[in-house]
């Protein structure tokens, strides 16, 4: 289930990628903002896991 989650979540981050081409606007603070959240999730996600504080 993480995996899928993962997966999703760079797949959106690939979705506002590709807006930001078409719109040709700057995303680049939301792009950072949606990598340290998947990253969070991740890290998040081994603690719980295996138990760690």
């Amino acid at each position: 289930m993480v995996a899928a989650l993962i997966t999703v979540m760079g797949a959106l981050e690939a979705g506002v990628e590709a807006w930001r081409t078409y719109l040709g606007r700057d995303v680049s603070a939301v792009l950072v903002a949606m990598e340290e959240a998947r990253m969070s999730f991740l890290t998040d996600s081994f603690r719980l896991a295996y138990g760690l504080s």
